[in-house]
């Protein structure tokens, strides 16, 4: 009733998954599967050079296999599985163990309560036995509970579009993503980037970073040493790290807004406010009569320097000190570029990972 289906042909379906799933996404990165017996099992192994992230690839691949571990009973399990004509592997159910690798689904997804899974079962088991393919015509039988007229149900329409009810014999698909050195570099630059610090990168350094705010992985703060944060970063979701990276940079940004009093230097009096963008914009604001109306006025140059309006032409900057009135005004200067790390990255400027997170 069962049909097995091979480690060998287990890896091959492994194969047209990822190509089917990543073809478009990322068609440069290639896919090692390789397949293992052993005493006791078998199991197949993916590997890959940058591309996808761990997740991405779990889901694809995770499906086909054939057993899993119950941590709660510390019991392997035995998966069982419907196989599509078009190589895809929908989870059935878990034979052994008690808590979520015993679950069983229906044709909907949904979780069969435990006390209906026997009948459910042996309704599935009926129809697979009697190739039962239209679901419409299943008149429930004299002793029919409603968990088996389902189970009937249910296995008459997957069998309705070529399913095959199969026991994949890898009992585990595994998958480990290996980082290039270039992404790899590009990840210990933003550990020291979010970091709030420069220069070169220290793996058995400790770094911590601020909470990430979205995502999975919300309301995480990162803090350990630098090479377990590689790997970390290198599974975190690739848009919530560059939304930290920019973060990181405005931050930086903000803090490159200062006061001085220029005294009679160059035939000027009185405050001035210094404001850069980070990145190439630099302006005076002033001059102030008071350093109390200097103080008013930084408010406004670190909004300016945070929403990045400073690389705009300053001639266009309207409201608060870029408008000229009252004798102020925003008074173009020399820009000034923080000295370049020694990877020869500006400190204020995120590092290339921001571009390129996904590596594929």
């Amino acid at each position: 009733m069962t049909e097995y289906v091979s480690t060998a042909d287990t890896a091959k379906l492994v194969r047209a998954a990822l190509k089917k799933a990543f073809a478009n996404t990322c068609p440069s990165v290639r896919f090692s599967v390789r397949s293992d017996k052993y005493a006791g099992g078998a199991s197949v192994r993916v590997t890959w050079t940058d591309g996808p992230q761990i997740d991405a690839v779990d889901a694809v691949v995770k499906p086909y296999s054939g057993a899993g571990f119950d941590g709660m009973t510390d019991l392997k399990t035995s998966n069982s599985h419907w196989l599509y004509p078009d190589g895809r592997a929908e989870r059935l159910e878990s034979e052994i163990g008690h808590s979520y690798g015993s679950r069983v689904f229906d044709a909907e997804g949904d979780v069969i309560p435990e006390q209906e899974r026997p009948e459910y079962r042996k309704g599935l088991r009926h129809a697979v036995e009697h190739q039962i393919t239209d679901a419409e015509q299943v008149a429930s039988g004299p002793s029919w509970s409603l968990a088996f007229q389902l189970g009937v149900i249910d296995g008459a329409r997957r069998l309705a579009s070529g399913a095959r009810l199969v026991h994949f014999t890898a009992d585990y698909i595994s998958t480990h993503r290996n980082m290039g050195p270039e992404y790899r570099a590009e990840l210990e630059q933003a550990v020291v980037f979010l970091s709030g610090g420069e220069g070169p990168f220290d793996g058995s350094r400790r770094y911590e970073f601020g909470i990430i705010p979205e995502g999975e992985q919300a309301g995480r703060a990162y803090c350990d040493y630098g090479h377990t944060l590689v790997y970390q970063l290198s599974r975190t979701d690739p848009e919530v790290l560059a939304s930290a990276l920019r973060d990181e940079a405005r931050r930086r940004a903000l803090n490159n807004v200062t006061l001085f009093n220029a005294g009679h230097a160059d035939d000027r009096t009185g405050y001035y406010v210094t404001a850069r963008d980070g990145v190439k914009a630099d302006a005076l604001l002033g001059p102030y009569a008071t350093r109390e109306e200097a103080e008013a006025d930084l408010g406004t140059a670190r909004q300016l320097a945070g929403q990045g309006q400073l690389r705009r032409p300053l001639g266009r900057l309207r409201g608060g000190p870029g408008h000229r009135e009252a004798g102020r005004g925003v008074l173009p200067r020399p820009a000034r570029a923080p000295a370049p790390a020694a990877d020869g990255r500006r400190p204020d400027h995120p590092p290339a990972a921001a571009g390129r997170l996904t590596a594929c």
